[in-house]
């Protein structure tokens, strides 16, 4: 027997280019079949994206290079946008970064079953936040 109804929830991760009104257009035209009905139940607009000249984007590679010397900094886009919409009300760049050291093995610990980073990733986690802080409490990100 064939239900006489059916149902999907999707979660799109939306491009800052583009929009929830683009996103719902688009997933129209891919269904394409005027019985389906496409309904917004909730949503966040996409973020901003955030300046790699800014003050802040400064301290983090600042504080990365005093704790994690041999990493490079490079903007990057995150489509993740859980918490990024709280603070986008606050101030002109929000940067999504954590520097956790993850190899094939540790990966899968990410949001997963016992969650965990190495003791040693831990403390180094500790004093980039730390050197953040430091550095955004500075005149000019000198310290």
């Amino acid at each position: 027997m064939v239900p006489r109804e059916a149902s999907a929830l999707i979660n799109h991760r939306i491009h800052p280019e583009d929009s929830v009104a683009g996103v719902l257009r688009y997933s129209a035209a891919v269904v394409n079949d005027a019985r389906v009905r496409i309904t917004d139940l909730s949503s966040i607009p996409p973020a901003p994206v955030s300046s790699h000249t800014s003050e802040g984007f400064r301290a983090i590679q600042s504080a990365l290079g005093r704790v994690m010397p041999e990493v490079l900094v490079a903007p990057a886009l995150m489509v993740g946008n859980t918490d990024t919409w709280h603070y986008a009300r606050l101030c002109d760049d929000v940067y999504r970064f954590s520097p956790t050291r993850m190899n094939g093995s540790t990966i899968s610990r990410f949001h997963g079953a016992n969650e965990r980073i190495a003791i040693d990733n831990y403390l180094e986690v500790i004093g980039f936040y730390r050197a953040v802080i430091q550095l955004a409490d500075a005149p000019h990100g000198s310290a």
